[in-house]
């Protein structure tokens, strides 16, 4: 007999009733951090998921859980890709070097048919596959951090074969707005995150380990009488401006504790 954890709800649920909610850095945050440690208990593992999306993020008693590992491959010491003979995968989620090698393959195949037994087609060995490898797991979570952001993935604008043209056409950058559409101020820290998961060179992408290390995930502890008193002992003491009343200092405390909570 074999027993499973039984999930209450996943990710894509509770993205999709979230669409119109204003940011929430302490809620993206959390998550980001549990999906994160998934991916890297995987990739520690040596496994690239491959199809990684909120809906194969499961909630079990309030843990998030990272399910459907149907078409997750191992990788060797020798090797950081792995190939597959068909596309396999979500396009809103999948990294441009996924699907570049699939494009060329179907360029051939207009061009000629294609037999896999032709020892002729020995060139066509890494162009008639999908190359896939822990990057392309890192690109998905950018994804789904968009997703969070943004209220949708980055490429989600366009539709059918024009969503993997996009994502393949390097002139297509993704955007990194200030406001969400519900009119959120989006912070400096959450885009850096962002934009180290998407970069269209996989070398440049940070690793799970790197992710979980960055300025948004790890916030620096500061309470607002503390920033009012350091302005207030800064230009005090360390500046003359001996007629500056504390009412101005209490103001420009306040405007540099607004800049702060700004740039989560």
């Amino acid at each position: 007999m074999l027993i499973l954890e039984c999930g209450e709800i996943d990710l894509a649920h509770v993205l999709s009733s979230r669409v119109d909610e204003p940011f929430d850095a302490g809620f993206v945050r959390y998550h980001v951090t549990e999906i994160m440690k998934c991916v890297k208990a995987v990739h520690d593992m040596g496994i690239v998921h491959s199809d990684l999306k909120p809906a194969n993020f499961l909630f079990v008693r309030g843990v998030l859980k990272l399910i459907d590992f149907g078409i997750s491959n191992a990788l060797t010491d020798k090797t950081m890709n792995v190939y597959r003979e068909c596309q396999i995968g979500t396009p809103n989620y999948m990294a441009p070097e996924t699907l570049i090698e699939a494009n060329q393959y179907t360029m051939k195949l207009k061009q000629r048919t294609y037999n896999p037994n032709d020892p002729d087609n020995d060139d066509d060995n890494h162009n008639s596959t999908w190359k896939v490898g822990k990057p392309a797991d890192i690109w998905a979570c950018g994804c789904i951090i968009y997703q969070m952001v943004y209220g949708r993935p980055p490429y989600a604008a366009y539709q059918g074969g024009k969503k993997v043209l996009a994502i393949t056409n390097p002139k297509i950058a993704i955007e990194y707005p200030k406001f969400n559409k519900v009119g959120s101020k989006i912070g400096g820290l959450v885009i850096e995150l962002m934009r180290s998961c998407l970069y269209r060179d996989p070398k440049n992408r940070a690793t799970a380990d790197e992710v979980l290390m960055m300025d948004f995930l790890r916030p620096k502890l500061i309470t607002r009488s503390y920033v009012n008193e350091l302005v207030k002992q800064s230009v005090k003491y360390g500046w003359s401006h001996p007629k500056l009343s504390d009412a101005k200092l209490d103001n420009m405390g306040e405007s540099i504790w607004n800049k702060i909570k700004g740039y989560e």
